[in-house]
């Protein structure tokens, strides 16, 4: 129908369970590698299910035990500056999200930073999953990066409010159309982050009104601003902005210090720069324009944030300019879902057809 939302699918019993992992491995690319547990195991099949909803993503996923692997150098290329928050409906996993461990069963929700590392290894699974844009999810929280492998257990009250949310908004998404879905897309960022927010670690910095930023909010307003200038660190900013040490210290305290948030944006910005399909930039432009004094500096930092070089984060994706789709400009291929991944930004409207 007219103005219907954009889906992809996989089904696993029809299309055999290598097909269904290869297509299921092929449009998750960009967020983790995926791996069988027991490839001589004949266990459940993938089944996929997901929609673009203008400015998020979401999508109900169920499958066998598998490992999913988000290595610093998939960081570096895949380009996604994004939140990916699940509901576990069946099964669940262990194992690190950055360095922090993970544990989740059935019935929590947690929250994973694209612009961090993962590692983690299931049972047979089923989940809803959002992927939401970072500034899509500011509305509540300054400083995201504390909810990296986060979990809320099943029997926090506001994980039943999100989670009954997140299942509704499955069965009703096939009824929207291309508006009223970018209209749920601002409703769900909105209902996540506050929820997220409620649950986050006492030591996030969140935003104590929605008329005026708070203290951490505006140095990294600062930061962003003048990011370019190679002398900005902790006494930079100390001076410019009147704040004594020890005040910037603890402003950065779940963000592991200001020098680290200061590199941390530097690298990262870097890589989403470098890794965006629509844009030819020269390495040095980029360097410079994240702060780095000279290329070399630029590729020792980068190689070791992520094990890889400048070169090989930007050729990795121009396979992903201008995807193709078929006939049915409603149903996608694995490949268009990973570039629309990629490409999502919380200020973009729906996806062009």
């Amino acid at each position: 129908m007219p103005g219907e939302v954009p889906s992809f699918s996989i089904e696993g019993r029809e299309v055999g369970r290598d097909a269904a992992l290869q297509a299921f491995g092929g449009a998750v690319q960009d967020v983790f590698g995926v791996e069988l547990v027991d490839p001589s195991s004949d266990s459940r099949p993938i089944d996929v299910m997901a929609w673009h909803l203008g400015t998020i993503m979401l999508g109900i996923f169920s499958g066998p035990p598998l490992f999913f692997d988000r290595p610093p150098a998939l960081v570096a290329r895949s380009g996604l500056d994004h939140m990916l928050v699940q509901l576990y409906t069946e099964g669940g996993f262990s194992g690190t999200a950055g360095s922090r461990p993970i544990t989740v069963v059935a019935g929590d929700i947690c929250v994973f930073d694209l612009t961090d590392t993962l590692s983690t290894r299931s049972t047979a699974f089923s989940n809803v999953s959002l992927l939401i844009p970072r500034d899509a999810l500011r509305s509540a929280l300054d400083d995201l990066s504390p909810l990296h492998g986060m979990v809320v257990p099943s029997s926090a009250p506001l994980a039943g409010i999100l989670a009954e949310y997140m299942i509704s908004l499955v069965s009703r998404v096939p009824s929207l159309d291309a508006r009223e879905a970018l209209v749920a897309a601002l409703a769900t960022a909105s209902l996540t982050s506050t929820v997220l927010a409620g649950e986050a670690p006492a030591s996030a910095p969140q935003l104590a009104t929605r008329d005026r930023r708070s203290p951490l909010r505006q140095v990294c307003a600062y930061i962003d601003n003048n990011i370019q200038d190679p002398a900005l660190d902790a006494e930079h900013l100390a001076r410019s902005l009147g704040l004594s040490r020890a005040s910037l210290y603890r402003l950065f305290a779940s963000s592991g210090g200001v020098s680290r948030y200061i590199r941390r944006r530097r690298l990262s910005g870097a890589a989403l720069e470098l890794s965006d399909p629509t844009r030819r930039v020269r390495i040095g432009e980029v360097a410079m324009r994240w702060g780095f004094v000279n290329d070399a500096s630029f590729a020792r930092a980068f190689r070791h944030a992520f094990g890889i070089a400048p070169r090989a984060a930007r050729e990795r994706n121009l396979a992903f300019l201008s995807p193709k789709d078929g006939k049915d400009a409603s149903k996608i291929t694995e490949q268009v879902f990973a570039h629309w991944m990629r490409t999502l930004h919380a200020n973009r409207g729906a996806p062009d057809k």
